[in-house]
């Protein structure tokens, strides 16, 4: 009994640890969070804002360019996946064919064969898909941004960055408070792509908090801990939602106000 005890007691322990660990990565891979800093997050946001501001000025090739940069959005999930698992694949792969060709490695490096790469890899994956809906969402926000402002801020000698940064930039607060809200809700809910391209491996180096939960419940039968994790994953998606809704109602106080 005091041996099934202790075997219990540590199973229990290491499943908190890889609770823990799949909570932070949920962030690494969804918001690219590292020491508390949503890195992820910005650069899917920051990747779609400077796209959104070089499609936004017409000039040929424009419509081309918007369908081009789309496409990892609208794609199938499952389909990137497995076209992503390919390029990283470590004997096939298109990115580890290029650096042996080009003489920059000796072998192809295992993206995410590997505890240390995996990781990173699968933020890049995650990036590629997402920043096509902030570039959605930052071109929706330019067409509100009025461009008496900017011509009478141009008059006046202002630089394109002090334009942007004084005039843009405070145009699209709410509506990146919105984008990076509903991209973080999103990532949270990202299983597809970390399950199908890794199913958690190596060595649960690429768990995130929503496949340890799959995991637990339908690999390992443990419902109840599982349910407890959805329930915390619950409260943190409805803490969201909460800001999620008190921007969209600020900003519509805001127009009311205009």
């Amino acid at each position: 009994m005091d041996a099934d005890r202790v075997t219990f007691a540590c199973a229990t322990a290491a499943e908190l640890r890889v609770a823990r660990r799949s909570g932070a990565r949920s962030a690494l891979v969804g918001l690219g969070a590292r020491n508390g800093v949503p890195e992820g997050a910005v650069v899917s946001f920051g990747l779609g804002l400077g796209v959104a501001l070089a499609l936004h000025d017409d000039f040929a090739g424009r419509g081309v360019l918007r369908a081009i940069f789309i496409i990892p959005w609208v794609i199938s999930a499952v389909a990137a996946s497995y076209i992503w698992k390919w390029i990283y694949h470590s004997d096939f792969g298109v990115i580890g064919a290029i650096l042996v060709g080009l003489g920059i490695t000796d072998r192809p490096p295992n993206f995410i064969d590997s505890v240390g790469t995996v990781l990173p890899s699968l933020i890049v994956v995650n990036i590629w898909r997402e920043f096509p809906f902030a570039m959605i969402m930052m071109m929706a926000g330019l067409q509100t941004v009025p461009e008496q402002l900017l011509r009478a801020a141009q008059v006046d000698g202002a630089s394109a960055w002090q334009r942007f940064w004084h005039v843009t930039f405070p145009h699209l607060s709410n509506v990146s408070t919105v984008t990076i809200l509903l991209l973080a809700v999103a990532n949270f809910n990202s299983f597809i792509i970390p399950w199908i391209m890794t199913g958690g491996g190596p060595s649960n180096a690429s768990h995130i908090w929503i496949t340890h939960i799959y995991e637990l419940a339908f690999g390992r039968q443990r419902w109840g801990v599982a349910s407890a994790y959805s329930v915390l994953l619950f409260i943190i998606l409805m803490t969201l939602g909460y800001f999620y809704v008190r921007a969209l109602s600020g900003e519509k106080k805001k127009e009311r106000g205009a």
